[in-house]
């Protein structure tokens, strides 16, 4: 067996992969070749590129892994967490928390979905220049909070919506490349710490509002009756863990997306013209839930994933000997399927850095080679929630209003909490068709 090459120096390659994936990751590929070592302050990580790699990383038993770096995600979200626990526990919390975010439950939010959009678009209607980042970031946690913690009213909204945003931007992602940095010393993660417990204060308030108030139809309530086989439910801090973990995947990861599809299309004539012609076929009184049956609208939320993913790696600790292709990797080691590496693979994806959301159209593909979130047992489990908001919530914006770009140049990626976001505000004009 070769020996699998890559950087050796810790604190650089820790640096790189934080700061700058887009750059550094296609250039150690083609240096090293596939697979290729990263050795970060978390652990030696082993990424691969190939599908039959990532196959056989999303297909290994639960059991085979433990989730990276669980010492430094704990502090974060909490260690009942689906992103530290492992596991029958881990397969356990999956299956109680799984049907909330699929099926019929999805048309359930479909009109606070679209409520939540047009409100926040209309808003932005009355300004000369407004950020759509910024926008896009109070549609998705007027969701979270409508849909999600069951939140209603307008001074709930505030108060519990403010403390989702001190909460979130409080969190700096060297916090989880960096454990040590986890410490009363640091000033930043001191304010993370006070920002948290805020938090969690209004959170024990609406778990017990939940318990005590039936006939809700939001994820907390469904998550507050949810029991397992043995008729065992969660307790009010693996409720926590669990809506933190919800959070944190679907509130600035549904708005990132959002925001990079906007620099997109409304660049691209061709595209936005594709997709007023699909919109405008839709009737008055239809649903919101129509946004969701269309397919190019579908195509070019698709290809903003495969182009803009917003986190870049899956990642798995190996519980026992992994056999990667050629390559025997020993328990302890950890795996990367690189979801950013195999989304610019030129092979699955002809002229990877164009934008052209008809490769979706012509052909499907595979779990293994389209892996915006993930996939195998870990897989994000706020998938259909996500992507359903995005489609009504874009699908509405395109129907319904017309956007100037103000910055000349596309929007570049940057670091924002564990996940890629455009570094420009994506600064608009918004005005109604």
């Amino acid at each position: 067996m070769e020996r699998i090459r890559g950087a050796t120096f810790r604190p650089t390659a820790t640096w790189r992969t934080l700061a700058a994936p887009f750059h550094w990751m296609p250039r150690w590929l083609e240096v090293y070749g596939d697979p290729f070592l990263i050795r970060s302050f978390n652990g030696d990580v082993v990424v691969g590129v190939r599908p039959e790699y990532i196959k056989t990383i999303f297909k290994g038993l639960p059991a085979n892994y433990s989730p990276f770096a669980a010492g430094a995600i704990q502090p974060l979200t909490g260690a009942a967490s689906l992103l530290a626990t492992k596991g029958a526990r881990h397969t356990r919390d999956r299956k109680l928390l799984m049907p909330p975010f699929h099926g019929d439950r999805m048309r359930a939010y479909s009109e606070a979905m679209r409520a939540s959009a047009q409100g926040v678009f209309d808003a932005l209607c009355d300004s000369p220049r407004s950020s759509f980042a910024r926008a896009a970031e109070r549609i998705s946690l007027a969701v979270i909070l409508r849909a999600v913690f069951g939140v209603t009213g307008p001074e709930d909204e505030r108060s519990f919506g403010q403390a989702i945003l001190n909460f979130s931007n409080a969190f700096h992602p060297t916090f989880s490349f960096m454990e040590f940095l986890q410490r009363p010393w640091f000033p930043p993660w001191r304010k993370f710490s006070a920002m948290k417990q805020r938090y969690s204060d209004l959170m024990d308030h609406r778990i017990e509002h939940a318990r005590q108030t039936p006939g809700t139809e939001d994820i907390l309530r469904m998550l507050v009756e949810a029991t397992d086989e043995d008729g065992v439910g969660m307790t009010s801090e693996e409720i926590k863990s669990q809506l933190i973990t919800v959070l944190f995947a679907g509130y600035e990861t549904t708005a990132i997306t959002m925001s990079w599809m906007t620099d997109e299309i409304w660049r691209r004539p061709e595209v936005l013209e594709n997709l007023r012609s699909e919109v405008d076929a839709l009737s008055d009184g239809a649903p919101a839930s129509a946004y969701t049956k269309l397919p190019y609208l579908d195509a070019v939320i698709k290809e903003t994933l495969r182009l803009h993913p917003v986190v870049t790696e899956v990642l798995r600790k190996l519980n026992e000997p992994l056999q990667l292709g050629e390559h025997l990797l020993p328990e302890g080691k950890a795996v990367s399927a690189s979801i950013l590496l195999a989304h610019l693979d030129p092979e699955r994806f002809p002229e990877p850095l164009e934008f052209r959301p008809e490769r979706f159209l012509e052909r499907k593909y595979g779990p293994f080679a389209y892996l915006p979130f993930g996939g195998g047992h870990r897989r994000c489990i706020g998938a259909a929630f996500s992507t359903f908001e995005m489609q009504i919530s874009m699908g509405l914006l395109v129907r319904d209003y017309d956007v100037t770009l103000h910055d000349r140049a596309p929007a570049r990626p940057t670091r924002r909490n564990l996940a890629m976001a455009p570094a420009s505000p994506i600064p608009v004009t918004l005005r109604r068709r």
